[in-house]
């Protein structure tokens, strides 16, 4: 149900916060913290494409996020393209999500054979100061 995979979102937030950002928070912290929930559009909203055609569809604009269903799949939240648009082509994007899932070639290219599947998301982040919750 969306309510479990909310909890469990959740419980992998908290792990990730403690183990790969060395950030943990808690009950006493949470509001003193600045944080951002991303909420992906619904799965039968995502266009696919062949990963061929991704230049033609996808802007690195930090509006679209890229999931890529080949390997063990893997996918880039749209803040990835907006934190990388000064530093990737979408060639370097595609190449860098392609060895996230698991693409072993010399030339991460994988992609290219296959099909991409491009989202847009909403942001909200928490303004610690007017204790708000705020759509960005």
């Amino acid at each position: 149900s969306v309510s479990d995979k909310i909890v469990q979102a959740a419980s992998n937030c908290l792990r990730d916060s403690k183990e790969r950002w060395v950030i943990p928070y808690n009950r006493e912290n949470i509001d003193k913290m600045d944080y951002k929930v991303e909420l992906l559009q619904h799965k039968k909203n995502w266009k696919e494409y062949k990963g061929s055609e991704v230049e033609k569809y996808f802007k690195l604009n930090g509006k679209q996020g890229i999931y890529l269903p080949s390997g063990s799949s893997a996918t880039y939240l749209p803040i990835v393209s907006r934190n990388k648009e000064d530093e990737w082509t979408i060639n370097v994007y595609m190449t860098e999500l392609s060895r996230k899932a698991g693409d072993k070639t010399k030339s991460g290219s994988e992609w290219k054979r296959g099909s991409i599947k491009i989202y847009e998301s909403d942001s909200y982040t928490w303004d610690k100061k007017q204790q708000q919750i705020n759509k960005t």
